[in-house]
């Protein structure tokens, strides 16, 4: 009985924190680790799948979170269903949108995560034009020092410019990208990933997407990305270097084709 009324208690006092209105705040960075893991814990310790989902929804309405806040409760919470509704409600607030796709992880049947995939389709085309592509960019912007925060495969600088401001990756986020990939075992699913993962950071570089290329098993899909990524690259004049990866010789004919096309 004194444990159930703890519980009811954290929850009433949980409870207590949600504001009316913060759905939609101006996020610019995440609640911070030592306040989270309070939340967190509290979320945890409840005693009921409805009492968790309750105080993961207020935790999203309160809260600025970054992705991996996100998705560290949504593993929390059993039900694929409460697991989408608490993802769609953090979204708004969530300080890396361009890292959302980690949240895929979470989810134990992939249809529930199409379906999130479908959410964040819709909100980005609300934010970009439809026929919005990256800038492209001179020489003078891949030459600069790499710092230490980036990740120095992809050679990533604080000058290149995106859909959502500087492009950057460090290297966990590009490790993360390359895992969530690898966690799905049929190429289609991979494919859906990978769209998502380029829509949602539009600065990927041609060294980087040989990596993601090669998470796929059969060259007519490996030539499907090698194409679709081509506007979301940002040097590509070294386009030419991902025919590389391509295993039969049509498949390279047919990429060099379609870049001379897009010159």
């Amino acid at each position: 009985m004194k444990a159930r009324l703890t519980i009811l208690l954290v929850f009433v006092v949980f409870s207590g924190f949600a504001q009316p209105g913060f759905n939609n705040r101006n996020c610019r960075s995440a609640m911070p680790d030592n306040l989270f893991r309070q939340r967190h814990k509290a979320i945890t310790a409840a005693r009921s799948e409805s009492q968790k989902f309750e105080m993961a929804k207020i935790l999203a309405l309160d809260e600025c979170l970054s992705t991996l806040q996100v998705k560290s409760v949504a593993d929390i919470l059993r039900n694929d269903f409460d697991k989408l509704e608490f993802a769609k409600m953090s979204y708004q607030n969530t300080v890396d949108k361009e890292n959302f796709y980690n949240v895929f992880d979470s989810f134990t049947h992939m249809s529930t995560a199409f379906l999130l995939y479908d959410y964040l389709q819709e909100k980005n085309s609300l934010s970009y034009p439809i026929d919005y592509l990256p800038p492209s960019h001179g020489d003078n912007n891949y030459n600069n020092p790499i710092h230490d925060n980036e990740y120095h495969g992809g050679n990533f600088n604080n000058n290149d410019q995106g859909m959502n401001g500087p492009c950057h990756i460090t290297q966990r986020e590009f490790e993360n990208m390359l895992q969530t990939i690898r966690n799905e075992s049929f190429d289609d699913t991979k494919i859906t990933i990978i769209k998502n993962i380029l829509k949602l950071n539009p600065c990927i570089r041609t060294q980087q997407l040989k990596e993601v290329i090669a998470l796929l098993s059969f060259d007519a899909n490996k030539l499907e990305i090698a194409k679709y990524a081509y506007e979301y690259t940002l040097d590509r004049e070294n386009y030419y270097s991902i025919a590389d990866s391509l295993t039969f010789s049509s498949s390279k004919e047919d990429l060099m084709k379609f870049i001379q096309s897009r010159h």
